[in-house]
């Protein structure tokens, strides 16, 4: 990669990160909510923030795969480096499965009820899966640039 576009991939890597997660953790919430109380509407918005959380979680996974090169030379960074990869890797298939599921739901919505109702328990269960794969990669992530997050 061209060294002179690192800072741009970082950069971007950086101010988009931050939409999987909060797309995730408020769209998992808004789910649990409609579920209980059989709110049509938060569903679907629940559904809307995981689509757009599965589309956001591809360019910041390509951007921080072109700035990993710059860490590998930084040995008291590399390590983390590898562990934020290894488990951005995991919430990557989580939040694209979780976005196609997402899609299945609503799609589901209107012609097939009991279809739509066993894959609304199933969204919630991937989307918690998800959630949690999200907020383990932030904190990897996290103690790269801030060593006071390491034990």
């Amino acid at each position: 990669m061209e060294q002179s576009l690192i800072p741009i991939f970082h950069q971007l890597h950086l101010a988009l990160n931050h939409f999987p997660i909060a797309g995730h953790v408020i769209g998992f919430f808004l789910l649990c909510f409609a579920v209980i109380k059989g709110n049509e509407n938060f569903k679907t918005m629940a559904c809307c923030l995981f689509l757009i959380s599965a589309l956001m979680i591809v360019p910041v996974y390509v951007a921080g795969d072109a700035i990993e090169s710059a860490y590998e030379s930084l040995p008291e960074k590399s390590t983390y480096v590898e562990e934020h990869e290894e488990i951005a890797e995991v919430a990557l298939l989580a939040v694209l499965a979780t976005g196609l599921l997402a899609t299945v739901v609503l799609v589901t919505k209107h012609k097939y009820q009991s279809l739509h109702k066993k894959m609304v328990f199933g969204l919630v269960l991937v989307s918690l899966m998800a959630t949690g794969a999200v907020l383990v990669t932030a904190h990897a992530g996290g103690e790269i640039a801030h060593p006071e997050l390491r034990s």
